[in-house]
């Protein structure tokens, strides 16, 4: 934050970026007891990491037993990746104009992205096995800003104060999130891991999409007076209107 003559302004801003990769044991996806952990707790001891043939070992043979090879789940989770990306803060500027009247503007936001693509592989050596492949992803994308804009005006006569607030403010947001499968690969290469038709089982194919959009504009105002710090008042009132309400009921006011 800054301060020249009758003007301040600044800003507070935080920027994440996570990468996270499927089949290691740090990555929080893989902590249940589905997870590469989880599976390496479930194991039983006889179960081998590889039969006598070289392939992954499994509970095919083992009674009560249905966990999957935790190695080969790492393996085959290696190139999954999901990816979070997110900027949030907020910038702001005043101006004193008189010692008793001052502006304040500040715009806050939250923009955010997150996806994931990943890969499910075969288990043939599973008690239940499954002998299909197939891959997943999918990407959410939000964007959410406030913007307040206020007016306030302070006077001290004699033992009495008074302070005027008058404000407007305007909040937007929205979000959008697409995600899709497909199974059976043709190729299972990494390059040729994509949702079309000609590389897979296009009766597999499933697609999706979900998102929303909201806003909110509010007009306010606040009177406050106070007494030799002994009688004090003060009213606020409101008026707000959503988007998220009914048509011909998205107004109200609120003292």
């Amino acid at each position: 934050s800054f301060n020249r003559s009758k003007l301040n302004f600044g800003e507070n801003i935080a920027l994440s970026v996570d990468r996270h990769f499927g089949g290691i044991p740090d990555d929080p996806s893989t902590q249940a007891e589905n997870g590469i952990l989880g599976k390496d707790i479930l194991q039983q001891p006889v179960v081998p990491v590889y039969d006598i043939a070289g392939n992954f070992g499994g509970a095919k043979g083992v009674p009560a037993d249905n966990s999957s090879n935790p190695l080969k789940n790492a393996f085959d989770q290696k190139d999954n990746i999901s990816k979070d990306n997110q900027v949030f803060g907020n910038i702001f500027g005043g101006l004193n104009l008189t010692p008793t009247f001052s502006l304040l503007s500040r715009l806050g936001f939250d923009v955010r992205q997150n996806s994931f693509a990943g890969y499910s592989a075969p288990t043939p050596q599973n008690r239940e096995a499954s002998f299909s492949n197939g891959i997943n992803e999918y990407n959410y994308q939000q964007l959410d800003w406030t913007w307040s804009n206020t007016a306030r005006y302070v006077k001290t006569i004699s033992r009495s104060s008074f302070d005027f607030l008058l404000g407007q403010e305007a909040n937007a947001g929205n979000s959008r999130f697409l995600s899709g499968s497909i199974s059976n690969l043709l190729n299972t290469n990494i390059s040729s891991r994509y949702i079309q038709d000609a590389l897979a089982d296009p009766s597999t194919k499933n697609v999706g999409s979900s998102g929303g959009q909201h806003a909110l504009l509010s007009l306010f105002g606040k009177a406050g007076f106070n007494f030799a710090d002994k009688y004090i008042a003060s009213l606020t009132l409101r008026r707000d209107g959503s988007s998220n309400l009914a048509p011909g009921h998205q107004w109200g006011t609120f003292p």
